[in-house]
This record gives C-alpha cells, structure tokens and sequence, in this order.
C-alpha cells in the first residue's frame, strides 16, 4: 500500500512514498503521513475556506503570505509546532490534484479551486478547454439542473472534470452511484460565460447554461479499492472535523 509521507530526494525534490519515484533514493523524511494529513486540511482550511480564523489576509485573487500562514499555523495547532515554509512547499509540490499555486516570488500561495470565500480566479488559464466536461449529479438532481442550468451550491464555482473517471470519483463524495452529465465546453463559451482550467483534471465556471447539457450517462469503468478506502476515510474526516468545529 502506498504512503503518503512526504520525503525529500537531494536531486529530484519533494516526493511521497518511501523512495524516490525517479532515482530509488530514500531521500530525508519531512512529514509523516499524519502531519500531511493535519498541515494539508489546514491549508485548505485557510485557502479555501476561513483565513479569518487563523487571523490572515487573503487578496483578491486569493493569496496568503506564507511566512504569516506558517506563523499563524504554528501558534494555532500544537502538533504543528514545527513547520516551516519548505513544509508547505513540500505539501504544495506533492499534491497530484494540482489544488495550489504558488506566485513567481514564492511568497505567496493560494488555492485554484474548492472556495466556498469569494476569490477572483479569472487570472486561471483559459485556453485549451477541452470539448466535452463532466458533471456529477443524481438522477433527482438532473431534473432540475435541467430546467436551471448549474449553479454553484457549497462552494462559489462550479467545478467540472475533464475525464468522466474524475467525475465519477468527485461524485462518489456526495452520493452513492452518481450519474454524469456530459458538458458542450462551446456552449458553454458561446453564451457568453468563461471556463477556466483550475487543476490538473477540474474545470471551473459561474454557470452551465441547461442547452450546454446532454443526458446523465452512468460510469461504466471501476474505481480501485484504495480510491474507494481514501473517500470512505475523507468523508469520516469531515464528520469529525465538523464535529470539533474545524
């Protein structure tokens, strides 16, 4: 089973695992698979969510000074008493969903996506878009996004994958057999709305218009075992984190 400690190769940089993916060095060790667990949903806490909380200033565009955030996280959670700046960048360069961005100074770092805090991402790349996005939903859900087009619930963007296999497993968060809506990316555009690209596989925008949907189609390929354990645990860790009032 893979681990999500977070080690560091002398010539190749951050990694997780045991070993480094491209030269089999064991490299030093920077976070335990726990620390990655508690530094990154604070991180995201502060990006995406609530960086009052930690006393911080976000900008417009959503960045956060990291030498404060470092401070702030330091004075607010014990277990990370010890983190650093390369911490964050260890947490940021390791991340395979592509969730953060670092600006051209290094100093300041921000979330690409998941705000449920008004941020302008209108800066994000929006070219390359690809033809055909999709969206998880149910089927009592489809109708009526069918009649309404797609509107941001929880969070202030609507986020559309690339790959129905990333749908689909966005979609195993928030319900059991999701359906996906595949998505005309030019209709989309040619109503006048933009898309950005916001991760390696998510898409975002302020609205699909319901002329840009076509009809929900059930995910026909398998998740593996560990993806459906990491969802099953990521959704326990939220019912806790609620419960302690992260």
């Amino acid at each position: 089973m893979l681990t999500n400690q977070i080690r560091k190769c002398p010539v190749h940089g951050y990694f997780k695992g045991t070993s480094c993916p491209q030269c089999g060095e064991e490299g030093k060790f920077i976070l335990s698979e726990e620390e990655v667990d508690i530094l990154g949903r604070t991180i995201t806490k502060i990006l995406r969510h609530k960086p009052e909380k930690y006393h911080l200033e976000i900008d417009e565009h959503g960045y956060v000074n990291i030498d404060e955030m470092v401070q702030e996280i330091r004075f607010y959670n014990r277990r990370l008493h010890f983190v650093g700046p390369s911490h964050i960048y260890a947490v940021v360069l390791t991340d395979g969903k592509g969730r953060y961005q670092l600006s051209d100074n290094k100093r300041y770092l921000r979330a690409t996506y998941g705000h449920t805090i008004d941020v302008d991402l209108s800066d994000l790349p929006s070219d390359g878009i690809p033809e055909i996005l999709y969206y998880p939903t149910s089927e009592e859900e489809f109708d009526i996004l069918k009649e309404n087009g797609i509107l941001p619930s929880d969070r202030r963007w609507v986020h559309l994958s690339s790959s129905a296999e990333k749908a689909y497993i966005a979609g195993l968060y928030h319900f059991d057999s999701p359906l996906l809506i595949p998505i005309k990316s030019d209709v989309v555009l040619e109503s006048g709305e933009k898309i950005y690209h916001a991760g390696q596989e998510v898409f975002i925008c302020k609205f699909v218009p319901p002329e840009s949907m076509m009809e929900p189609q059930k995910f026909e390929g398998s998740v593996d075992e560990e993806t459906l354990q990491e969802i099953k645990l990521s959704k326990e860790k939220k019912i806790k984190a609620r419960q302690e009032g992260w």
